[in-house]
């Protein structure tokens, strides 16, 4: 049996767009074996926000940022958890709920203030 970081590894060598099932279902997998790993929960939230299943990206998302720790500011790379935030304010807006967006905006400009999202939202804030 593989384990949940194998499973992770497999899925991501997938494009998601043309394996949509067997890239959901190692995912899946990932979440039953080792649910404590934000990252298979993030890639399904991302996967159903581009795929416009705004209920099921808020779900995934909410659970993803539950337990995933913020990693230092990067210059070269966005954070999976800082990308998160972004779209789980977008799901928000989405589904009507200005009051959730604006809290994942704010955590955002808490968490990583020197991101150029972060600075931009703060300006709109």
């Amino acid at each position: 049996m593989e384990s949940a970081s194998e499973l992770l590894i497999e899925a991501k060598k997938l494009n998601p767009s043309k394996n949509r099932g067997e890239f959901v279902s190692l995912l899946e997998k990932a979440i039953s074996q080792d649910p404590d790993l934000a990252e298979p929960y993030l890639l399904l939230g991302f996967f159903y926000f581009e795929k416009q299943e705004m209920e099921k990206a808020q779900a995934y998302l909410s659970k993803g940022l539950t337990i995933a720790p913020p990693s230092p500011p990067s210059a070269n790379k966005i954070d999976p958890a800082e990308k998160a935030y972004i779209i789980l304010g977008k799901v928000y807006q989405y589904l009507g709920d200005k009051e959730k967006s604006l809290q994942c905006f704010r955590s955002l400009i808490e968490l990583y203030p020197d991101s150029r999202m972060a600075k931009a939202l703060a300006k709109q804030l």
